[in-house]
């Protein structure tokens, strides 16, 4: 199964702007589309970050006390303090309105749990990684049938926030398995759609993993029927073929050196089909580990 990977804070920068960040606060409407008076100066020159997000347990709230908080507050937050610089937040009401403003250039950067995909990449440059998420179709406990494989999708009532990821899911879904069919919503986020199947105003929504988590808490009927973007596939067992494949070629199972060069053997039809697990995507996890590295690295340099 291959994780969908969220950027720093779920952070998009448009091409024109580079990786700077800094604390005021302002809301925003839903004048999302208006051009900006000015071009943005870079925050090198003014020592404020504009950073467009959106309110949402996994991105960006304000506690009892008002006070700000969050995964993306913090990272971005953090990011600024070791620049010097302040951050100027504006929140919006949906993915869809924060990915506007990016593209009008009103913000510098979007810090919103956005996620990394092909299209996006296309208008803006992505942030590194720092979450892995699973894109999961969630219903209420009480449906019959719960849809659990694609093929059982069809006919059933799915809403999701508009212009976001799972609205390319759902199409790649739909363009495999006849009858699939679902709608876009761009009033409500996906914390939104998900209290709506909670209630059972809606038949089905799909949120990320980490979002999913959290909703749980407060909704316990929500129930996850079915992943929808799969991971890795490198279980145990595969993990166990790996290890023994190493010593057979002569590398240290210890060493993630030698792992790393013998994990991605798991696809290779040299050596697979000698395994007691078989085929794995053994490729997947040495990108991950790489991209932790990575993040950890980009981290460093910015708190040094």
């Amino acid at each position: 199964m291959a994780h969908k990977l969220r950027m720093l804070g779920g952070v998009l920068l448009p091409l024109a702007f580079i990786i700077t960040t800094g604390c005021n606060q302002s809301n925003s409407g839903s004048d999302t589309g208006a051009k900006p008076t000015d071009q943005l100066a870079p925050p090198e020159q003014t020592g404020i970050l504009e950073v467009a997000t959106r309110n949402g347990a996994t991105t960006y709230y304000l506690d009892r006390n008002e006070n700000p908080i969050g995964p993306e507050y913090s990272l971005v937050s953090q990011f600024a303090a070791s620049k010097g610089w302040t951050v100027n937040w504006t929140q919006y009401d949906s993915t869809a309105a924060v990915l506007k403003a990016l593209e009008s250039g009103n913000t510098h950067m979007a810090a919103a749990g956005l996620t990394h995909l092909p299209s996006r990449t296309k208008k803006f440059t992505r942030g590194p990684a720092h979450t892995e998420i699973i894109e999961q179709l969630v219903c209420h406990r009480e449906r019959r049938p719960m849809p659990r494989k694609p093929d059982s999708i069809a006919n059933v009532g799915i809403s999701v926030t508009a212009d976001s990821s799972y609205v390319e899911t759902l199409n790649k879904l739909a363009s495999e398995h006849e009858g699939i069919t679902f709608s876009e919503d761009s009033s409500k986020t996906t914390e939104v759609l998900l209290s709506d199947v909670a209630r059972q105003d809606i038949d089905c929504t799909v949120a990320d993993s980490n979002i999913v988590q959290v909703m749980r808490r407060h909704f316990p009927h929500l129930e996850v029927a079915m992943n929808l973007t799969q991971g890795s596939n490198i279980g145990r067992g595969h993990l166990l073929d790996a290890r023994q494949l190493a010593r057979e070629l002569g590398k240290n199972p210890d060493s993630w050196d030698d792992m790393k060069k013998v994990l991605p053997l798991k696809a290779d039809k040299r050596y697979y089909p000698s395994t007691r697990y078989g085929y794995a995507r053994g490729y997947e996890p040495v990108h991950y580990v790489q991209r932790i590295r990575n993040y950890r690295d980009v981290i460093r340099t910015a708190f040094e």
